[in-house]
């Protein structure tokens, strides 16, 4: 077993935010924390199973235990699982939207049985529906299906989008509706994506901007259910509704932006995991760093 980093010990004081990344669990969810220390991450998201198909293949033997042990073993205390992105709660399509329920469901499930923190997903669309708001309704009612009776330690996490249309979930009030919405809120958490929200017209290169989009996030949603900030720059400019991520600093956010953001005490009371690409995301994390220093 690799050996312990330095920077995990549990002597350390915790920095906040954590920092992190997605990582690769190819070959075995074992592999996830082993790739997340090699990248020196404090925190880390990986896919449980393919992102592109609804089955999920059993666990080789013993990577449930490997998993938790690497875990304990490196000092990570928060992890996170990103769902499959065939999800859609909302769809016209029964077949479809039971199987998303039943994949959510079936995750969560097997994210507990490892103690991963919260498992993360895109909504999905209300096309077909007649308006948007029959959307949202049957992606709530799709989302008490997913808990009802559900008793795992893995929370469902809300992940805002980026998408025009009938994207659901674009904004904090759509986020909050949908949240509103479920039974057992005990179960559930939300995920802000900085790419996606300066997609849908958060621009937080303004420092007055980025002070309204929090009080938005508090009016609608409230900060107690936020559970985990995925951190991306932008390809794309604010408010063109696409989904478009870009390392830190190269983006249309830039550090001013990102400066802005973590600036929020609330917003750095949980970890934030970037989902840049693995080339060149060392220094992601080493201006992430930079900026958590000098707050």
């Amino acid at each position: 077993m690799p050996k312990k980093s330095p920077s995990s010990s549990s002597k350390q004081p915790q920095l906040k935010p954590l920092l992190g990344a997605h990582v690769s669990a190819s070959g075995g969810i074992s592999n996830a924390p082993i790739n997340a220390h090699d990248e020196g991450c404090e925190t880390f998201q990986f896919f449980l199973s393919s992102p592109h198909t609804y089955a999920m293949g059993e666990w080789k033997e013993d990577e449930a235990e490997k998993f938790i042990a690497l875990c304990k073993e490196f000092g990570y205390t928060q992890t996170f699982v990103h769902a499959p992105y065939l999800i859609n709660l909302a769809s016209i399509k029964p077949q479809t939207r039971h199987g998303s329920i039943s994949l959510l469901r079936n995750t969560l499930e097997r994210a507990s049985l490892i103690g991963v923190t919260g498992v993360m997903f895109h909504t999905g669309s209300a096309t077909g529906h007649e308006n948007k708001a029959d959307g949202l309704k049957l992606a709530i009612k799709s989302l008490n299906e997913i808990l009802d009776g559900y008793t795992g330690s893995a929370k469902l996490l809300l992940e805002n989008a980026a998408g025009a249309g009938q994207t659901l979930g674009v904004s904090f009030q759509e986020i909050g509706e949908m949240f509103e919405g479920v039974k057992q809120r005990k179960h559930m958490g939300v995920c802000i994506d900085t790419q996606h929200s300066f997609g849908s017209g958060y621009d937080w290169r303004d420092e007055k901007l980025a002070k309204k989009a929090f009080a938005d996030f508090e009016k609608y949603i409230g900060f107690e259910h936020l559970t985990v900030v995925q951190v991306n720059d932008s390809k794309v400019d604010c408010g063109s509704n696409k989904d478009r991520h870009e390392h830190i600093a190269d983006g249309k956010i830039g550090v001013d932006g990102m400066h802005n953001i973590m600036s929020n005490a609330k917003m750095r009371q949980v970890p934030w995991i970037l989902e840049t690409e693995p080339e060149g995301r060392d220094q992601d994390l080493k201006t992430l760093q930079k900026i958590r220093a000098s707050l």
